[in-house]
C-alpha cells in the first residue's frame, strides 16, 4: 500500500467535487456560464435592462441588478415595492426548438393599473401604505398579485417567464403552467414538495454510486487482496437496487398522502356592506375556485385578460427603419427571443379596462375578478381603452371592437362565469415616443 498515493487520490477527489459544487452554486454569477442558470436575472440583450416607464405616476428607481440600485427614500405613510424581473429556462416537459418570431414579451411592471418600469432587472417603487395590485406583463397579462402594505413595510416580488414564441402558451391561468410564467414573493429556485422528494432520491442514488466508486478506487490503490475481499460489483448492484426501491416507496407514499389530503373548502363570502354597489374582489390567477356567494346572493366570476398580437413582416420592416431596411442576424435573433429587433421609441402599456354593472362603474383590472350581485338580471359593460401617453396625433386607433355588453341572469347561490380576452395590436414608432397604431378586439 502506498499512503502517499491514497492521500493524493483522496485530495484530488475532494478538489474535483469542491470545484464542481462551486461551479454549480456560482454559475449564475459567472458571465460566461450564467446563461446556464435556471433563472436569469439579467437582460437577455443589451439595451433591455430595467428602466423607469415614461408613464410612471409614482417614484421609481431601476437597475440591472440589486447591487446597483440607488435612490431609496422613505417618507411617512409610504411603503416600498421591490420587483425582480427575470427570465428562465423552459420546463422539462415544454422544451422544443421554435425559430418563429415571438410576440412582444419585454416585461412591464404595473402598480394599481399604471406602468412603473419596463425591462429585465430590479425595480423599486415607493407606494402609499395600503392595498395594491402588482402586475408584470409581457405578451400577456397573466401574472399579478394583491398585497397589503403597512407604513414603512417592504415587499419583494420575483417575476420570470420563458422567452421565444413558445412563451405565449403560458398565457392562461392554470396551476400546471406556473413554471412558464410566474410572479411570486418566493425567491427563484425553491422547489415544491414533489420536486424535493425526487431530488432526495436522486441525491441518495448519486451518493451510493459515489461511495461504491470511492471504494473501488481505494481497493485498486490498496492492492489485489483488498479488492478480492471487497465485492465492488455486488455493492454497486445491491446499493443501487436498494436506493431505487426505497426511493420509489417514498414517492408512492408521498403521492398517496397528497391524494388523501382533503382539499380546502371554498370559503363563503359575507354580504357586502353597501347593497347599492357591486362588491368586487380580485382572485389569484392560479386559484382553482373562487369563494361562494353569501346566503341570499349570487356572484359573477369575471376574468379579463389581454394578449399582444405578433407583428407581421410589414410591421417588422417599419419597426427597424422603413421599407428598404432588412433585419440583420442579430435583429432576427432578438425578434425570435423577445419579439423586438430594436429598442422602440415608445414602450407599450395597456391601461386598466372599464367595467360597469347596471350602469355603475366598478374598479376593474386585467385579473380574475369576483363580484357579488343581487340575484336577478344584470347588464355588464366591458371596454378596453387606449394608453393616453403613447397615443399621438399620427397614431391610428381602432377601438370599434373593444366594447362588449352582456346580459347576466344571476341566480341565488350560483356563480356566473365569464371571460373576455383583448387581442391588442400595437406597433411603436422607431423615431418618436408614440405608437404607429393601436387596435383592440375584445372577444
Amino acid at each position: 500500500m502506498n499512503p502517499e498515493a491514497v492521500i493524493a487520490a483522496i485530495g484530488s477527489g475532494v478538489a474535483a467535487i469542491g470545484g464542481f459544487a462551486a461551479l454549480v452554486l456560482l454559475r449564475s454569477h459567472i458571465p460566461g456560464l450564467r446563461r446556464l442558470a435556471t433563472h436569469k436575472s439579467f437582460p437577455p440583450f443589451r439595451g433591455w435592462h430595467a428602466r423607469p416607464h415614461p408613464a410612471a405616476r409614482i417614484p421609481v428607481h431601476t437597475a440591472p441588478r440589486l447591487g446597483k440600485l440607488t435612490g431609496h427614500t422613505s417618507e411617512p405613510g409610504t411603503a416600498t415595492l421591490l420587483v425582480h424581473t427575470g427570465y428562465s429556462s423552459y420546463p422539462a416537459g415544454a422544451r422544443r426548438l421554435d425559430f418563429r418570431v415571438a410576440r412582444p414579451s419585454v416585461p412591464v411592471v404595473y402598480v394599481d393599473g399604471f406602468p412603473v418600469s419596463w425591462g429585465w432587472g430590479v425595480t423599486r417603487a415607493v407606494v402609499s401604505a395600503g392595498e395594491h395590485l402588482v402586475a408584470v406583463a409581457g405578451s400577456h397579462s397573466r401574472c399579478y398579485r394583491v398585497i397589503h402594505l403597512e407604513e414603512g413595510a417592504d415587499a419583494t416580488f420575483y417575476y420570470s417567464s420563458v422567452l421565444g414564441a413558445g412563451a405565449h402558451r403560458f398565457r392562461e391561468a392554470d396551476a400546471d403552467l406556473h413554471e412558464g410564467a410566474w410572479l411570486t414573493t418566493a425567491r427563484p429556485g425553491r422547489s415544491t414538495t414533489t420536486e424535493r422528494r425526487i431530488a432526495m432520491v436522486v441525491w441518495a442514488m448519486a451518493t451510493a454510486v459515489a461511495v461504491v466508486t470511492l471504494l473501488g478506487i481505494t481497493a485498486g490503490l490498496l492492492g489485489s487482496p483488498f479488492g478480492d475481499r471487497l465485492p465492488i460489483g455486488a455493492l454497486l448492484a445491491y446499493g443501487a437496487a436498494g436506493v431505487g426501491v426505497c426511493g420509489g416507496l417514498v414517492l408512492v407514499a408521498g403521492a398517496i398522502v397528497d391524494a388523501r389530503r382533503p382539499s380546502p373548502a371554498s370559503p363563503v363570502a359575507t354580504p357586502p356592506a353597501d347593497h347599492t354597489r357591486p362588491d368586487v374582489h380580485i382572485v389569484d390567477y392560479d386559484a382553482s375556485e373562487p369563494p361562494g356567494p353569501a346566503p341570499g346572493w349570487s356572484a359573477l366570476s369575471l376574468h379579463l385578460r389581454y394578449e399582444l398580437v405578433a407583428h407581421t413582416a410589414e410591421e417588422w420592416t417599419a419597426e427597424i427603419g422603413g421599407q428598404k431596411s432588412r433585419q440583420n442576424p442579430v435583429q432576427r435573433w432578438r425578434a425570435i427571443r423577445i419579439g423586438e429587433a430594436e429598442v422602440p421609441g415608445a414602450r407599450v402599456w395597456i391601461p386598466a379596462p372599464g367595467v360597469a354593472v347596471d350602469g355603475i362603474a366598478v374598479p376593474a383590472s386585467w385579473t380574475r375578478m369576483w363580484i357579488q350581485l343581487v340575484p336577478g338580471i344584470h347588464q355588464l359593460y366591458t371596454a378596453a381603452d387606449i394608453p393616453p401617453t403613447e397615443v399621438g396625433d399620427s397614431t391610428q386607433v381602432d377601438l370599434t371592437a373593444a366594447r362588449r355588453m352582456h346580459t347576466i341572469v344571476a341566480r341565488e347561490g350560483e356563480t356566473h362565469n365569464l371571460e373576455y380576452v383583448a387581442h391588442i395590436r400595437a406597433l411603436p414608432c422607431k423615431d418618436r415616443p408614440e405608437l404607429a397604431f393601436y387596435h383592440v378586439e375584445l372577444l
